[in-house]
Formats: structure tokens, sequence, C-alpha cells
């Protein structure tokens, strides 16, 4: 019997319905494969790099030594778009789930070894996570074949919680070391200048922000901002809690976007 707070907080948080969790299966599955799959493009690029360019993040990729050939890129590729193809329609929705996640790791492990890491570690953990909430339980060919009521398990959801405020943790605590915090500097200002000016990201809002001088205003932005990204981990005590935070950075990432130029898509 799940009595303490801990297993009520895993367990009990979330109590979502096959019937949701099929269509967030649905709805991620034609997210990634219409707009957050790697461009295949760039396979030939990392295939004809020396191997003294392959300078693997820590983590699997560290057991090779250079990249492997054009054709391995492509096959993974496929393989991985027939996952995320399989997890759409439902089919061995959990063996796919769990293989589209291992098969994003190796791409992006390969894409992250030239030394550029971007933050899309969400994509390899969302179907890695939702493999084990039934989420092919519902709309799905696995329900049709199999005839079974399946049950939905909420405690994959708040571990996909635990993750998001981990990972926006980990955003905020640079900011506090970085001097965001201090009344006397404008860290927002000061970022919205970099990319106006030095990357020419002129586009949207950002010339209409640039000319705007009200200190107050950028004070405020740099403390909503640490206190947003260091908050979201403790808002995972609270499912309510979690979806106000949720919310909130879909305008915080599509703000972003309108003044600084830069596309938060996978977030």
């Amino acid at each position: 019997m799940k009595s303490n707070w801990f297993d009520r907080w895993i367990f009990e948080s979330y109590q979502p319905t096959v019937q949701g969790l099929a269509l967030f299966r649905i709805f991620a599955s034609l997210l990634i494969l219409f707009f957050l799959m790697p461009d295949a493009t760039y396979y030939f690029d990392l295939a004809s790099f020396p191997d003294d360019f392959f300078t693997p993040p820590p983590g699997p990729m560290m057991f090779f030594d250079s990249f492997p050939p054009a054709w391995v890129f492509f096959l993974i590729h496929g393989l991985l778009a027939l996952s995320w193809i399989c997890i759409l329609f439902g089919y061995k929705t959990q063996i796919a789930s769990i293989a589209a996640a291992i098969f994003m790791l190796i791409l992006l492990g390969f894409i992250f070894s030239i030394g550029k890491v971007n933050h899309q570690m969400l994509i390899i953990i969302l179907p890695l996570l939702m493999a084990f909430s039934n989420w092919g339980g519902a709309y799905s060919l696995d329900a049709h074949l199999s005839g079974k009521r399946a049950k939905a398990n909420g405690w994959t959801l708040t571990l996909l919680a635990l993750f998001i405020g981990f990972m926006m943790f980990t955003a905020g605590v640079p900011k506090i070391l970085g001097g965001w915090l201090d009344i006397d500097t404008f860290a927002t200002k000061g970022h919205l200048l970099n990319q106006y000016f030095v990357r020419g990201r002129t586009e949207l809002l950002s010339g209409y922000m640039v000319s705007m001088n009200l200190p107050w205003m950028w004070g405020m932005l740099d403390w909503a901002t640490v206190i947003f990204e260091t908050g979201f981990l403790i808002a995972v005590l609270r499912a309510g809690w979690t979806r106000l935070f949720v919310s909130f950075a879909v305008f915080f990432h599509f703000s972003t976007m309108l003044t600084l130029n830069i596309a938060f898509l996978v977030n």
C-alpha cells in the first residue's frame, strides 16, 4: 500500500487516461517526424570529418574513436523514422519507443561529437519514459490486436516532469553564477544586443526591444528568468505547479523567439 509522501508523489501526482496518453503519443510522433528529425544532409559532412575532429561528450559515444561511414548514419536515420512511425500507429509501441530513444541517442551522440552540444536530450528521454506508460494502449494497432484493456501508468509523467525540472534548473544555476542577479547589470539586454548587433538577428520584435530603455524592466526580466528556471525543479513536487510552469514555459520560449530570434521548438 502506497502511504508515504514519496510514493504518493511518484504514483498519484498524475492520473492520466489511456486515451489521453494515446493522443499525446500521436501528437509527439507527428511533431518529431515532421519537425524534429535530424537533418539527413548533415551525415555526409560527419562521415567526411577526419578522426581528429571526433571529440565525443561523456557517455556511450566515448566507446567509438571515429565517425562511421555515411551509409551507417542513413541506416540509423531510417530505423529512427520507422520507430516513430510504429509509435504513431501504435504497433509494438513499447519496443518502438525504446528503439527510437536508442537510435536518437546514437545519432545525436555523433552529431554532438564535433564539440557543439544542443539541448535536445528531451527527445531521447520522452520515448524512453513513455515506453512504460502504456501510451500505446488506445487508438493503436496494439490495442486493436490484443483486445485487452490497458492501464495508464502516471508515474512516467512524474519522472518526465522531474527531468524537465532538472534541465531547467541546470539552465538557471549558471545564470546565478554568471551574475544575472546583479542589480547593476542587465544580462537579458546583453544577450539581446549580442543577437541583434553581432549575430545580425534583427527580425520580429528585436528592433523594438533594443530601443527600449527601461532599466527596471531589464532587471525584472533577469530575476524573473532565474526564478522561473530554478523554480521549475521545486514545481515538480505538485502536478498543479508543474502544469503552471509548463504553460508559462510555452510563453517564455515564444517570447524568446520573438525578441532574441532564438527558436526553441523542442522545448
